[in-house]
């Protein structure tokens, strides 16, 4: 989450699967995509915080137009 809104990415299936960890097993990988997206779903100021994210970082990938992938 921190890594795709710090670098601008647009929150989508192919930005997570460029930075996801090597040790998320093949099997695993589906879901873990489906999780993140679902996150992005729910993200906000408010709780953005949990992802190690500043308020003014959210705000700007926001304003980019980011979260609609």
């Amino acid at each position: 989450m921190r890594a795709i809104v710090r670098d601008g990415q647009p929150s989508v299936e192919t930005a997570i699967l460029a930075i996801m960890p090597t040790t998320v097993v093949q099997a695993d990988r589906p879901r873990f995509v489906a999780l993140a997206l679902e996150e992005f779903k729910t993200l906000h100021a408010g709780n953005a915080i949990r992802f190690g994210l500043r308020p003014l970082e959210f705000a700007a990938w926001q304003e980019m137009g980011a979260e609609r992938g």
